[in-house]
This record gives structure tokens, C-alpha cells and sequence, in this order.
């Protein structure tokens, strides 16, 4: 007999009880029939020990129990009753399987301990058991604790227990599966033997429970193998992937926090409801069952109950319990938590109590270890909630804290997505952010192709820069604000300010007149809105602010602060004197407040914040401590050398340090001292003097050999100057100029045309652009005027007039446009046939044919002084279509027709034309076959340029050639070279591969890994110090000062 008691007795029992006990005809075990148990329960093994506990036992008289609770198992239980008894047992931690009073009551078995029998009232029979004495007490499922809440648990028992697989549904909720397409289907997937085994044991259960069945269905979704979380067994679950593609997806909404905090103002008391498997007790629809079958190698299967996996599982579940807690007050619901907020105990008392019975109704159970009753503060969907108002949790912010720094995009993009989740509590989220995320510009997470997911793991190149973001986006983790609950009917106003790369905006309650924020707002500019000036970004930000905070300023009266003063006019000004942008701005903003007043910056603390930060982009180059310099100095191996050199013409000496306590080795040969620098310190001498203003190499040199003196140093600082990233991006040298690269001639006309897209013009009867297209061969132009520039219109204006009139092109050749890369117009050219080729992006000599006649084009236009561009075009194109090109020999038109065009002012027709037969058709045919085209002319005599070192350095700067703000560096990189040709070179930025011309990139000098060492010195120039050369050249000699010599071989013998 065991001595120790694993359950404690919930009524003082004899040690020698006797106890009936009924043995299972199936797994010969024998159960110990308990009337005095709440539940059923069976021991559990070893393996299933290791498992995370679900639940504990509690005995009734609140006594010690260590009892836990590992999980359920469905067993098939017959005591020779002429029926089988299906049931879910719990294993917990008991010495004897035992049949509760749930397992008596539900079946309708009464025990008799006199005839030693345990009797069926529905058949009348009865099972022979036997007695034995036995340790175990009665097992009861009660509350511990003895609060006014647990108390309350009491009087609702059957929420506090494991929900029963078998009890029946007590609600009217479906889960409907609506899909478009055909039937899914997949093949079996093999599993491993334990896998297996496990799997057919699940399935068998849920069988037995009703929960599945065999099926004829014609879907088939494979069979995936789960691990259980906090345990050691598998789940079978469906890979519902294909199936889920083709659902039409649901879109009941789930709720978040700001739905909840948004009426938690005066809440005081806080309680957290965790329901236990609730998932499976909601029935899938019975025309969509057949959609759930699963393949398995035990046969194809469907499901009845909702399954994990599935993808509107969520909004169905939400439905589910938005029914349960509809018209409750305080209660609100994510998911399977619940929140219960309310003012006092009073309330909060009678708030639980109506959610209790509401469960019960619908025969949800909670899961008791978890819940949370009568708390001031409480942890919710990952926040902090009080009475004060809500923060992030410390655990959680510490995750963010000790995450290290990503390597990767992959990595990159993980540390955003915990960084963006508590970003509403962040004043200066997206300025902050901003040297990080430019890591992602050219990465796209849409549809993720191999190429895409190899960039992904990628390394990351981080700067100064980005790493004091990356510090900066931690700190401000760790010191988030507190943002209050809104108080109903409270004053708001609305603070707004906007930096250079971000805006940012807060939302502020009156209250004990006090301004208190309760939501902070932040966006990062993009290119084009960097550019704005300052009054359309500050506006700007007043319209990002309202729109992000709409559900909170309709219908409310609000004052807007800024620190731009001329927005307080705005709505007094001209409209004529607004852009369309302002305006469409502006009248957004009337219809929320007009009460734009103004504050100084310095008062407006919270949003200039949330729009700056002062990230240091200045490289700080370490302090320079002259004590170790000092004890360098002492073991440095060059200065050894120079010390016992009497050939030397530097004369060294201690002196005394000015700035610190310690003795200097210096030269004192030019009358001034100048400290002999060790090796380890001269890189950082020489960025301390050259990072001041980024002289050039003799400014440089002067600069440094006027304060200090090394061996070779003016070969070292010609390479480290060289070598300097910001001087070769700032710095601005002779550009690389290419020769003129050809278009192979066309063959035919018609068959290689170039397109491009003029505007946005002046508006003109509805039209904004032009779209250009010139036939290279006989330089046919045409001009269509469209209303704007997406893909649709393009390819709707090409095929309506060039095809139309000319057929499909062979070649078409076009820049770098959006909308001439987007995959309409790709497709577009595929189905035509047509090849398409595009040119380098900021070279628009590559597309010279267009871009010149674009020239000619505006000047005509302008020369004719009317706004409406759109009346001039077809008068415009008839005189260049007439006119004479010289390098043709004829206009376009005779190319294209035969014959000129008859213009206006022709006022005799010289034109004979013969009568129209066989022969003159036959003739023109003849003739217009043996045209041949012209190479187009080139109209400059420019020199070209092209460094040497561009053939094989590996790494390039990039000239940026858009417009771009003062001060800002006119190239990129360095980036990477991939692969180049005679006019164009291919790189990686950002892990994008780019092609651009050869005219736009410089070579990049780069410092090898591992420091430059000069040629050795040599202490006297002798012939027995140098090796000659395979060809007998005169050998190279290095001085002192780093210069290198070589004389004549005659005088090498006189060398001393």
C-alpha cells in the first residue's frame, strides 16, 4: 500500500475502506466505482507525466491536493451490460482508473455494494464487480480559493469542469465552408510509424464521439501531424492550404485593444475569463462537411465539428461568442478571452454572475488556473490594463530589448512586426524607424518566389546610422508612454508637427486641466512627400492625423496645434492660390474643425517628437587616449628600428604631453615636435585630422605630416584618402562619358517603334499626358493625348491606334515606367508577340529617338500660344510629318505613303499621278521594297571618358540623378558589381539587382581586409638589398618618406 496520498480526502475516510470495483470486458481493467467523485479519471504513464498540467483538482474543503491534470482520453469501456460505454476520461495523477459520479449519472448506473453489482436502469442487467480494500478518497472538483468570486464559481459547477466531448451542441452557430473553383484534392502522405499509430488512434475517438466520419466526398486536403503544445503527443490536423485558397474569405470583424480601452474610463476593477476547447463545439454546416475530408493512409475522412486550420475558423468562433456575450454590459470578448471591466465591486460582482449563467446556457467552460477575478491591474491580449489607463507588458518588452541585431530581412522584418505591435505607445515611431527600414525599399513580401526568399537571408550592410536606430528604437520600447482611457464628453485637441522624413500627430484629452494623451500617430514620408515644402508637409499632417483618428473627432468639436503659422490663415486665403493638393486637403479638414491655432515649438513637445529625433549621423571616431598612445609607442617595432639607426634623419625625443600626464616620443628635426605614431594608432590619427573636412590627398598629407610622423605615411594617406567612402560620395569627379551605343537596323517598317509618356501637361478637354509613338524606321510619329498614365489606358491607346492602323510591332522599346513594367503591359507585348526592351533608368539618350522629338514637339506647342495643347496636336504633326528629315533624304510621310502630303497652301497639285493598273501598283510595290533604313544621326561631338579601373573594380558608386534636396550626397554605395558590358553594369542595392548606364557609376577604392602595408624601408641603399627583376629592370627603391625611386643601372654600383 502506498503511505502518501495523492488526493487529499474531501470527507474523512477509514484507511480499509471497502470499495466496489468493476473490470473492463475489453482491457481487462478494473474501475473503482466513486459515487463521490465529481469526474472520471485514469492514471496517467510516465510519458504523459512530462506533459504541461491543464488543470488541478481541488478538494471541496479546500484542503492540499496534488492531483494535476495531463489531458483526455476516449475510452470504449464494456462491463458485459449488452451496450459499450463510449466516455472521455481525464488522466491525472491517481494511482487507480476511477467512474465518476459524471460517468454513472450520464449512462444511468447505479452502484449496490451489498450484492457486489453495478446495475443498468435502461436494460435492467447488472455487472458482478468486486470488493477490495483500497487507500484512494473521493475526487471532487472545487474552487481552492475563498474570495466572493470563487464563491460565486460554486454555484455554477459545470462551467469549472472539462468540457465533455459528448455533451450536445446548445447553440444554433455553423461554420460554412463557400468556395469558387473545383475540388481540392491532394495525395496520402506517408507518416512515420509512431505518427501512425497515433494518428489512427485520434481518428478512431473521434469517431466514437461523432466528431468524424468516413466519406465519398471529391475534396481531399492531406493529413498534417501537430505537435500539442506544452505536451509530447502529436495532433492530426487537416492542410487545409488549397482549400483555404479557394474559400471566399469571411469577413467578420475582430475586434482589437483600442476597441476595449475605448470605454474603460472609470473601470476600477478588472477579471480575465479563459475558455477551455470551445473550438470543436461549433458544427460546420451540413452542405460544406464534405469540403473538410481529409486523405489519409487510413482512408478519406470529414469532419462534422470545426476544425483548426481552417481559414474562417476565427471570424466563425468570434461570431460564436459575440452571440454568447451579446447585451452584457462591461464584457468584452476576443476570441476565447474575456474581458470583465467594471467600476466597483458591486458591479463587478453582478457583471460575473450574468456571464456565468450565460456560459452555462450555452455550455462553455473556463478554465479556472488561468483566470484572473477582482484585479486593479490585469494583463490583456498583451497589455497592460488599470484603472490609469494601458501600457505594454514588461516580459513582452523585454523580448524586444534582447533581441540582437538582425542580419537578415528575414530577421529585419521579424523585429519591425514586435516593434510595430506596441507602436501606438511610441511618440517617434516612424522617424525613429526610418534609417531601418530603408534595408527594405526594392523588397516586396507579396507573393515570395525563389529570388525573393534568397534575398531574404541575405547579409544586411549596417552603418553608424542604422545601428543608433536600431539602440533607439529599444529605448524607446523600454520607456513607452502611458496612454489614458478616453474620457466620454472630454475636450480633445489634436497636436500636429512634421519633420523632413516623418509626421507625427497626438490626440489629447482635457482632464483636471491637464492636456493627456491617448493615442500618439506617426508616418514616414516617402520620396516624393519629402520634397514638399514645409507648409504642404505641416498640412499634410493635420490631414494624416484627422483620418487616422476620424472615429474619434466626428461630430466633436477640436482645436488643431501646429507650430506653422501660416496654416492658421489657410482657410481665410484665396482658393486660386492653392494647389490642387492643398485644396483637397483643406476641404477634408472643414468638414472635421477649422480651428487651426498656433504654438511655438518648444510647447508643442509631445508631436515634435513624434516627428523628430536627433540620430546622430556624424561618424564618431574613438577618444584618443595618449597614455596608451604612450605605451605603443614603447612596444611598436618601427620605433625600436629608428632608435638604434644612426643613419636616421629624424632626431627623437621624450617630450611631455600637454593634455595628459605622460612622455611622447617625438621628432624633433623641423623645429616643431611631432609625436612618432605606432601602427596601431595612425588609422585613427588620420581620421580624427581628415574626418574634419575631407581635405584631398596633398591637403591631407600636409595636414597630418605637419603634427605627426611615421614611416611611409604619405603613401598610407594617399590610399586612405583615396579609400574614403564619404569623399568618393560626396565629391564630384570627371563624369563617365560612353560612346554612343546602335539599335540594329530594323528590317521592315513598322517593326521596332519607341514609346514614351509626355507629362502631366496643363489640362486640356479632360487630357493631361501624351503618349509618343515613332517607328524607328521611317520616324512616323504619332501623339495620342490620355487622361492619365495607368497600364489600361497605355494599352488601350496603342492597340486602338498604332495596331489598328500599322499591325503588331516586332520590337518595342520603352524606359523604366511603372506602368510600361507592370504586368498588364507585359502581358500586353506577349500576346502581340512582341519583344519588349527596356532602357536603363535616369539615361534618357538610351531612348534618343523619343526624348529629341519630345524637344521639337514642346517648342511647337509653345510657339503657338494656345492652353489647349490638345487641338494643336494634329496640326503640329502634320508639318513634322511633311517635313524633310536630312539624314532620310525624305519626310516620314513619303516613307510611309509614296508620295507627300498635300498641305494647306498647296495651291497647285504638281503631283502626276498615272491612271491606277497592275503596272503602277506593281512598280510602288517594287520601290517600297527596297527601301532600306537609316541609322539615326547623332547631332554631338562630346569626348568620352571611361576610367580604367571601371573593367575591374568590384565595387561602384552610383551618381543619383534625380532631384534631391541641398546637401545631400550626389552618389550612392559603394554597391556591389555583379556583372557589366560595354555600356551597361549590373550591381546589387539592397539586394536588388540593377542594371544602370555606365555614364551614371565611378569607380569605388576600397580598403582591403587587412591593413596596408608599404613596401619596406630601406636603411641604406645598397646593391645587395634589392633583387633584380626577370627583365633586368632597374630595381625600385622606397625612401623614408615613402617616395619611390629607381636609378639607372650604371650608377646602382655607386650606391653607398
Amino acid at each position: 500500500k502506498r503511505k502518501r496520498r495523492r488526493i487529499d480526502a474531501t470527507c474523512s475516510l477509514p484507511q480499509t475502506s471497502r470499495r466496489l470495483f468493476i473490470r473492463d470486458r475489453i482491457s481487462n481493467i478494473s474501475f473503482l466505482v466513486d459515487t463521490g467523485s465529481d469526474v472520471s479519471l485514469i492514471p496517467a504513464n510516465t510519458y504523459q507525466k512530462r506533459n504541461s498540467s491543464q488543470q488541478t483538482l481541488f478538494a471541496a474543503n479546500s484542503s492540499t491536493i496534488n492531483a494535476r491534470v495531463y489531458g483526455q482520453k476516449t475510452l470504449s469501456l464494456n462491463f458485459n451490460l449488452r451496450r459499450d460505454f463510449l466516455w472521455t476520461f481525464l488522466i491525472a495523477d491517481v494511482s487507480i482508473p476511477i467512474l465518476g459520479a459524471d460517468f454513472l449519472h450520464y449512462f444511468e448506473l447505479v452502484p449496490d455494494l451489498r450484492n457486489k453489482c453495478l446495475r443498468d436502469t435502461k436494460t435492467k442487467l447488472q455487472s458482478v464487480g468486486h470488493l477490495k480494500y483500497a487507500d484512494l478518497h473521493s475526487v471532487q472538483i472545487s474552487i481552492s480559493k475563498d474570495t466572493i468570486y470563487h464563491k460565486l464559481l460554486k454555484e455554477f459547477p459545470s462551467i469549472t469542469k472539462l468540457p465533455n466531448p459528448n455533451q450536445p451542441v446548445k447553440h444554433t452557430t455553423v461554420h460554412h465552408i463557400v468556395t469558387k473553383g473545383p475540388p481540392v484534392v491532394a495525395k496520402p502522405r506517408r507518416l512515420a510509424p509512431d505518427r501512425l499509430k497515433i494518428a489512427k488512434s485520434e481518428f478512431q475517438n473521434m469517431m466514437h464521439l461523432g466528431h468524424l466520419r468516413p466519406s465519398k466526398s471529391n475534396y481531399a486536403s492531406p493529413l498534417h501531424m501537430v505537435p500539442k503544445k506544452g505536451t509530447l503527443d502529436w495532433r492530426p490536423v487537416g492542410d487545409y492550404r488549397a482549400l483555404n485558397s479557394q474559400t471566399i474569405k469571411d469577413k467578420y470583424p475582430i475586434p482589437c485593444i483600442a476597441d476595449f480601452t475605448a470605454e474603460l474610463h472609470g473601470s476600477k476593477l478588472f477579471s480575465r475569463i479563459d475558455l477551455i476547447k470551445a473550438y470543436h463545439q461549433i458544427p460546420i454546416h451540413q452542405e460544406d462537411i464534405h469540403k473538410t475530408a481529409i486523405c489519409t493512409p487510413l482512408g478519406l475522412f470529414e469532419s462534422t465539428r470545426m476544425q483548426f486550420g481552417l481559414c474562417n475558423a476565427s471570424a466563425t468562433f468570434q461570431r460564436f461568442i459575440d452571440e454568447v456575450t451579446r447585451g452584457l454590459p462591461g464584457v468584452y470578448a476576443f476570441v476565447d478571452d474575456i474581458l470583465i471591466a467594471s467600476k466597483n465591486p458591486e458591479q463587478h460582482f453582478q457583471h460575473l454572475k450574468t456571464l456565468f449563467a450565460r456560459l452555462d446556457e450555452y455550455g462553455l467552460c473556463i478554465n479556472v488556473s488561468k483566470c484572473i477575478f477582482g484585479a486593479l491591474t490585469i494583463d490583456f491580449l498583451g497589455f497592460n490594463l488599470s484603472e490609469n489607463g494601458i501600457k505594454p507588458l514588461p516580459d513582452k518588452v523585454k523580448c524586444i530589448l534582447d533581441f540582437p541585431k538582425p542580419d537578415t530581412l528575414t530577421q529585419l522584418r521579424r523585429f519591425l512586426g514586435m516593434f510595430n505591435f506596441y507602436r501606438c505607445f511610441i511618440p517617434k515611431a516612424a522617424h525613429i524607424l526610418a534609417p531601418i527600414v530603408q534595408f527594405l525599399e526594392g523588397h516586396t513580401n507579396k507573393k515570395k518566389s525563389r529570388s525573393s526568399v534568397r534575398k531574404s537571408f541575405e547579409q544586411l550592410k549596417w552603418n553608424e546610422n542604422a545601428e543608433q536606430a536600431f539602440l533607439a528604437a529599444k529605448n524607446a520600447i523600454a520607456e513607452a508612454t502611458l496612454l489614458r482611457h478616453p474620457i466620454p464628453g472630454a475636450q480633445l485637441s489634436l497636436w500636429v508637427d512634421a519633420s523632413d522624413v516623418a509626421i507625427g500627430g497626438t490626440l489629447s484629452q482635457l482632464s483636471q486641466g491637464k492636456w493627456e494623451p491617448i493615442a500618439f500617430f506617426s508616418m514616414k514620408l516617402n520620396k516624393s512627400q519629402q520634397k514638399w515644402s514645409t507648409y504642404d508637409r505641416e498640412l499634410f499632417s493635420i490631414h494624416s492625423a484627422i483620418k487616422k483618428f476620424k472615429h474619434m473627432l466626428e461630430g466633436r468639436e477640436f482645436q488643431i496645434y501646429t507650430d506653422q503659422k501660416p496654416l492658421i490663415y489657410a482657410f481665410k486665403q484665396n482658393p486660386d492660390k492653392c494647389s490642387p493638393r492643398q485644396l483637397r486637403h483643406l476641404d477634408f479638414i472643414s468638414q472635421y474643425s477649422t480651428d487651426i491655432r498656433h504654438v511655438q515649438g518648444s510647447q508643442n513637445i509631445v508631436a515634435d517628437a513624434l516627428s523628430r529625433i536627433e540620430v546622430d549621423s556624424i561618424t564618431k571616431s574613438p577618444i584618443l587616449n595618449f597614455k596608451e598612445f604612450a605605451r605603443a609607442q614603447k612596444d611598436d617595432s618601427d620605433i625600436q628600428k629608428f632608435l638604434h639607426n644612426d643613419a636616421s634623419s629624424l632626431q627623437l625625443e621624450l617630450k611631455p604631453c600637454q593634455t595628459s600626464n605622460c612622455n611622447l616620443l617625438c621628432d624633433t628635426s623641423t623645429g616643431v615636435p611631432r609625436p612618432f605614431v605606432p601602427t596601431s594608432f595612425r588609422k585613427l590619427i588620420f581620421d580624427h585630422l581628415h574626418n574634419l573636412a575631407h581635405p584631398g590627398i596633398a591637403a591631407s598629407t600636409k595636414l597630418i605630416s605637419a603634427r605627426y610622423v611615421w614611416p611611409c605615411m604619405k603613401y598610407q594617406i594617399k590610399q586612405w584618402v583615396r579609400c574614403c567612402e564619404s569623399c568618393q560620395r560626396s565629391k564630384i569627379q570627371r563624369h563617365t562619358k560612353t560612346p554612343l551605343g546602335t539599335f540594329s537596323l530594323p528590317d521592315a517598317r513598322f517593326t521596332h517603334i519607341h514609346i514614351d509618356i509626355v507629362g502631366p501637361l496643363p489640362p486640356s478637354e479632360g487630357q493631361i499626358y501624351l503618349l509618343t509613338i515613332i517607328d524607328r524606321f521611317s520616324r512616323w510619329p504619332e501623339e495620342i493625348p490620355i487622361p492619365d498614365m495607368r497600364a489600361k489606358t497605355i494599352c488601350r491607346a496603342i492597340f486602338d491606334t498604332w495596331i489598328s492602323r500599322f499591325g503588331c510591332p516586332s520590337v518595342v522599346t520603352s524606359d523604366q515606367g511603372s506602368q510600361l513594367r507592370s504586368s498588364m503591359f507585359v502581358e500586353f507585348t506577349r500576346m502581340l508577340g512582341t519583344q519588349k526592351i527596356k532602357t536603363t533608368p535616369y539615361h534618357p539618350i538610351s531612348n534618343g529617338i523619343v526624348e529629341r522629338f519630345h524637344r521639337h514637339l514642346k517648342s511647337a506647342i509653345k510657339a503657338h500660344e494656345n492652353e489647349k495643347w490638345s487641338e494643336l496636336i494634329p496640326i503640329i504633326l502634320l508639318g513634322i510629318r511633311t517635313a524633310v528629315k536630312e539624314d532620310l533624304q525624305s519626310s516620314c510621310s513619303e516613307l510611309v505613303y509614296g508620295t507627300t502630303l498635300r498641305l494647306p497652301c498647296d495651291m497647285i497639285d504638281v503631283s502626276d499621278i498615272p491612271p491606277c493598273d497592275i503596272e503602277f501598283i506593281t512598280d510602288l510595290r517594287h520601290r517600297m521594297q527596297q527601301l532600306n533604313p537609316v541609322a539615326t544621326s547623332a547631332h554631338c561631338t562630346d569626348r568620352f571618358y571611361i576610367h580604367p579601373s571601371l573593367k575591374s573594380s568590384s565595387h561602384i558608386f552610383l551618381r543619383v540623378d534625380r532631384v534631391q534636396p541641398p546637401l545631400r550626397q550626389p552618389y550612392t554605395g559603394p554597391h556591389k558589381v555583379l556583372c557589366r558590358t560595354d555600356k551597361t553594369i549590373t550591381v546589387d542595392i539592397n539586394g536588388r539587382k540593377t542594371t544602370v548606364s555606365l555614364d551614371r557609376v565611378k569607380p569605388a577604392h576600397l580598403l582591403p581586409e587587412t591593413v596596408l602595408s608599404p613596401p619596406p624601408v630601406i636603411k641604406n641603399l645598397k646593391s645587395t638589398d634589392f633583387h633584380t627583376s626577370k627583365n633586368d629592370e632597374p630595381p625600385t627603391y622606397v625612401t623614408r618618406s615613402g617616395r619611390r625611386v629607381h636609378f639607372p643601372k650604371k650608377l646602382t654600383t655607386y650606391i653607398t
